[in-house]
């Protein structure tokens, strides 16, 4: 049973680590999301001279649109990992906290059977002392 719950106890601190790793990385991604809308309406702020300035500014602002769509969809799949990842530990969670309650109910279980034992071991010392007399 030890090894059962220690191999519960593991199973659920990784399903954990893979929370805070998934939540690190939803941070990194909207961080990055912000930095691509941030540059956009830093240059869609600029005013360009001249058409050769205007067509690459427009292309500059077509980038980053495209940026901040990619950096968005990434945000998406950063969540999705991180609502897969919280599934997983919550299954492990109760798992480990089911195995506990069974561990503890088990020893619970062999510290009356002991203490049951000693009193019929104690109830037969009686009887038979009693038998002597």
């Amino acid at each position: 049973m030890d090894t059962v719950v220690r191999i519960r106890g593991l199973q659920e601190r990784i399903a954990r680590a893979d929370v805070a790793r998934d939540q690190v990385l939803i941070a990194e991604r909207r961080r990055y999301e912000s930095a691509a809308v941030s540059a956009v309406d830093d240059a869609s702020n600029s005013t360009p001279t001249g058409a050769a300035k205007f067509v690459a500014h427009r292309r500059m602002l077509d980038g980053g649109m495209r940026d901040i769509s990619l950096a968005a969809a990434a945000v998406v799949v950063a969540h999705n990992a991180l609502t897969s990842s919280l599934a997983s530990w919550s299954i492990a969670a109760q798992r480990l906290e089911g195995v506990e309650r069974l561990q503890e109910r088990a020893t619970d279980s062999a510290e009356a059977e002991l203490e049951h034992s000693e009193r019929a071991e104690l109830d037969d010392i009686v009887t038979m002392q009693w038998d002597r007399d």
